[in-house]
């Protein structure tokens, strides 16, 4: 390469951090995937593509400090694997990377391949929209060529959403104590999984001011009730609003004045917090972190092993299908709980909704009506 068109890309490749960030910067969990990339042994042309990648899938559609940790390891075993510069990775290259075994020696799995598939497919067509500038200022595109995963199709997979009981329900709240403070804030954060049926982050993200009494709209016409504003999933992580169901709105305010912050609260105060040790010493609560994705795992972890539910059960998106699940068996109908759930389409709920109902049979009773002396 000539040196003049060396130097300009290497200060382009220098700066381009500054270039693709912007106020929310510090939020991207950059620690989760620079070494990874580093490992990667590309040029660093490719290891920014790669940086602008995860920041595309952490700003536009997830949100979520996992999805970043799992797509950059993913990028990680695929260019460990194939020992080839991105460019010159093949078609054949993204198969047998598909079917390569998990690290436990194990085939992987209907979903492990889709996975990987999406990364793969996802990256190369990210690149080739990634511009970048030779040594005369000219733009071009970093990758020109055939996308290698592009046309490979994704293996059929049964969905079968997991769910807790209705004993199991009692028994996981039964297990939260209700004379601590800490017992609580896990009461109020649960009942508020399980009454909304959001996820994790969209209710650990929780401000005292996304919460409001107003106006809710339903099929049932217009009343007064609290209403609650999050950042969904997909869509740039705009905001959204929906009911507060007032028993979820009760123990968080229960909550709140048995921390003695409800006096205090702004706006922009996180609501679940960390609380003192009872016992005394930790680190100091600070009132303006939220409690993290982390701890609020090992919280759901804890309360199921103390319920007895089995570990596959233990943690906290299940509380989105129960929410689901009996909500259906309630009466809900399909197309309330598509609104709920904020699924992009009904085929997508009844999918959802048929996978947590175990189908009956009732023309067998129609049958054996008729012919009841077989």
């Amino acid at each position: 390469m000539h040196s003049f068109h060396f130097c300009v890309i290497l200060l382009y490749t220098c700066t381009i951090a500054d270039i693709h960030s912007n106020a929310a910067s510090v939020l991207f969990p950059i620690h989760l995937y620079s070494l990874k990339v580093r490992r990667m042994n590309l040029s660093l042309l490719w290891e920014n593509c790669i940086a602008a990648y995860l920041k595309e899938v952490f700003y536009a559609h997830s949100g979520s400090a996992h999805t970043i940790r799992d797509y950059s390891g993913i990028l990680q075993r695929f260019f460990k694997h194939t020992a080839k510069s991105p460019e010159r990775c093949t078609r054949e290259d993204v198969i047998n990377f598909i079917a390569m075994s998990t690290p436990a020696g194990t085939p992987p799995s209907h979903n492990t391949r889709n996975y990987r598939l999406n990364v793969v497919r996802g990256f190369y067509r990210f690149a080739a929209r990634f511009v970048v500038y030779d040594g005369y200022g000219q733009p071009y595109r970093l990758f020109q060529g055939e996308n290698p995963a592009e046309g490979l199709h994704r293996m059929k997979v049964e969905v079968r959403p997991r769910y807790l009981t209705e004993e199991e329900v009692l028994r996981f709240f039964a297990a939260i104590p209700r004379d601590t403070l800490r017992g609580l804030r896990d009461r109020a954060l649960f009942l508020t999984y399980f009454l909304t049926a959001r996820r994790l982050s969209e209710i650990a993200n929780l401000l005292w001011g996304d919460i409001e009494y107003g106006t809710i709209s339903d099929e049932q016409g217009n009343r007064p009730g609290y209403l609650y504003h999050w950042a969904g999933k997909g869509k740039g992580g705009q905001m959204d609003a929906a009911e507060l169901p007032e028993p979820a709105y009760e123990a968080i305010v229960l909550y709140l004045k048995a921390s003695g912050r409800m006096t205090t609260l702004a706006a922009d105060d996180p609501i679940f917090i960390a609380v003192p040790n009872p016992k005394g010493g930790g680190s100091p609560i600070d009132p303006y972190k939220r409690l993290c994705d982390g701890s609020i795992l090992r919280l759901a972890k804890e309360y199921a092993e103390l319920a007895g539910i089995e570990k596959h059960k233990r943690n906290v998106h299940i509380w989105r299908h129960t929410s689901a699940k009996h909500r259906l068996d309630g009466g809900e109908s399909i197309f309330s709980l598509k609104e709920t759930l904020r699924h992009s389409s009904l085929d997508l709920t009844y999918r959802y909704a048929r996978a947590m109902q175990t189908t009956g049979d009732a023309g067998a009773a129609l049958l054996m009506g008729k012919f009841a002396e077989l």
